[in-house]
């Protein structure tokens, strides 16, 4: 899964990393997303809500987390978002006070604690679904600065990927190429390997791709690599 944009500047948006939201997300994320000047692909994600460059992020309002302790599916989720993705976060929001009036509190602070610091999964509470696309947006920004400015790209592979996923991690670390695309090129060619032998003249013939991604793909994969050897 490639999750990271080349930092540009586009109209109405800032530079930053493009944030992945699960399509089971509300709706309104996206253009709350978006409108704080984000790049937002919107897919199917398992686990994770948000993925932000290396972050698999989970988003539980205060009773989404009850009940998930009491349905004790939490730490079962939390375990594979850590498993995943390199880094992982919990987005708690709404107002804490709801853990307060619950009939046994000590326990919720207790699962709280158990996230933190016994499965290293950073807590990030926030109290609506404003702020929790304020939050995501300065995250994606603070990956995209911290990555970029090391010259890395901000593309990571999650460690449970089916063949189907394998292949399309592989097609979209091509330029421009994204969830669709990927899709469309491995239907059109049938592997892996004929997309990356196709010529610019047979990507033409793929629905999505057009004149200037063909172009952009094909240049990449005839590019002479210039190694240490070489520069020396």
């Amino acid at each position: 899964m490639d999750v990271a944009t080349e930092p540009q500047a586009v109209a109405g948006r800032a530079p930053g990393v493009t944030i992945v939201v699960d399509v089971n997300e509300p709706p309104e994320m996206v253009p709350l997303l978006e409108a704080r000047g984000a790049v937002v692909d919107r897919r199917r994600l398992a686990p994770a809500d948000y993925v932000v460059g290396p972050i698999g992020i989970e988003r539980k309002s205060v009773g989404d987390f009850h009940a998930s302790i009491i349905g004790k599916r939490l730490f079962e989720q939390v375990t594979r978002l850590k498993e995943t993705y390199p880094q992982a976060a919990l987005v708690l929001e709404g107002d804490l006070a709801f853990i307060e009036e619950r009939r046994h509190p000590r326990a919720l602070w207790g699962a709280l604690c158990a996230v933190a610091i016994d499965l290293d999964v950073r807590v990030l509470p926030t109290p609506s679904r404003e702020a929790t696309a304020d939050l995501l947006t300065v995250l994606a920004r603070r990956v995209a600065r911290e990555g970029y400015a090391r010259g890395e790209g901000v593309r990571f592979k999650p460690k449970m990927l089916g063949p189907h996923a394998e292949q399309k991690f592989a097609v979209q670390g091509l330029p421009g190429i994204g969830d669709v695309v990927s899709e469309s090129l491995l239907e059109h060619f049938g592997s892996v390997r004929r997309v990356f032998a196709a010529g610019e003249k047979d990507l033409l013939r793929v629905p999505g791709v057009g004149k200037l991604r063909a172009r952009d793909v094909t240049e990449f994969l005839d590019r002479p690599f210039e190694g240490r050897q070489r520069r020396l």
